[in-house]
């Protein structure tokens, strides 16, 4: 900061908050503050609740994500050229089918209960409803 001769001060940089960067630059304010959660993006400032960021550290940040394209080496002749895509559901392994089984009580490892006390399975006479369903004059 500068002090004026009256006792103001003026500010000598200016600083961008997230919403400016991304007016400014090809990058979002989402995407500013993810970055940001992460500990990567732009050095920033943030002496209230807001980020503060300079728009030669953003620059800067954006100059250092340079990517030189390369071009392909092509195969040696007589070796076959190899694929770089996955075969169908990208690289995730296919469930081997399993052998066909019966039904089973065994079956996962599951065990039935016995039958509850009141349970009509344990009763030895028989009910009123399970007779004359048979339509017996």
């Amino acid at each position: 900061m500068r002090q004026h001769p009256d006792g103001s001060a003026e500010l000598t940089q200016i600083y961008l908050t997230r919403r400016q960067v991304a007016e400014l630059y090809p990058i979002s304010e989402h995407t500013l503050a993810a970055l940001a959660s992460k500990g990567l993006g732009p050095p920033f400032f943030k002496p209230t609740d807001r980020a503060l960021y300079r728009s030669q550290d953003v620059e800067a940040w954006i100059e250092a994500a340079i990517v030189t394209p390369t071009a392909p080496s092509a195969p040696s002749a007589g070796q076959p050229r190899k694929s770089t895509v996955t075969a169908g559901r990208r690289g995730r392994s296919i469930p081997k089918p399993r052998p066909f089984e019966a039904h089973s009580s065994s079956r996962h490892g599951r065990k039935s209960l016995p039958p509850s006390p009141n349970s009509s399975l344990r009763r030895s006479e028989p009910t009123q409803a399970g007779q004359g369903a048979s339509g017996d004059v």
